[in-house]
């Protein structure tokens, strides 16, 4: 999945504490560009073929160039936290997976060794899949809002269900205030 085209990205601005959000980035862009920036595996074609009308509008309708939302999702993650950055993805390695590959092949930034450079530090991935386990709640009984597979009403569901996990834990133990900053949300769909 890191080499698939990234169709509409989302990211989300949130603490996960009180589920507050803050600054939100959504674009979409057009397939036939994106398409330049990856490829598509038939299966996941096959699997769009089965979602929403409105899921694969949103997902294949778009008009943007991917080299200019790159460069404006990284300008938008640096106004929000920088390489302070704490991206939530849901699974350690999906979302956050695909959208380094993206950044690498559309909008690629290396420093003097020659590393790539991405608008967080690998140290401070976190993923929802994990949270979830840990809070032992189940996803499915919360209530989705807005269609699904769409990249920011998936990104607001994720908040959604970061806040619930994060209320669970912190009700469970006293955790001396660990991760309290705001912590953002990014999601693909590709």
């Amino acid at each position: 999945m890191r080499g698939c085209p990234v169709l509409s990205i989302a990211a989300v601005q949130f603490n996960p504490h009180t589920g507050d959000i803050g600054n939100v980035f959504y674009e979409r862009m057009s397939y036939a560009a994106a398409i330049s920036y990856g490829t598509p595996e038939i299966s996941i074609i096959a699997w769009w073929d089965r979602q929403s009308v409105e899921a694969r509008d949103a997902a294949f309708n778009g008009k943007r160039l991917p080299v200019l939302v790159a460069s404006e999702f990284r300008a938008f993650i640096d106004s929000v936290g920088g390489g302070h950055c704490i991206p939530w993805g849901n699974g350690s390695v999906f979302d956050i997976t695909i959208l380094e590959g993206w950044l690498d092949r559309v909008d690629p930034l290396t420093d003097a060794s020659g590393e790539d450079i991405y608008p967080w530090k690998y140290w401070n991935i976190a993923d929802l899949r994990t949270l979830v386990r840990l809070a032992g709640i189940n996803t499915k009984d919360i209530p989705f809002t807005g269609d699904k597979h769409n990249a920011l009403a998936d990104a607001l569901h994720q908040v959604k269900i970061a806040h619930i996990a994060s209320r669970k834990l912190m009700s469970c133990g006293d955790y001396g205030g660990y991760q309290t900053e705001e912590i953002k949300s990014g999601a693909a769909d590709g």
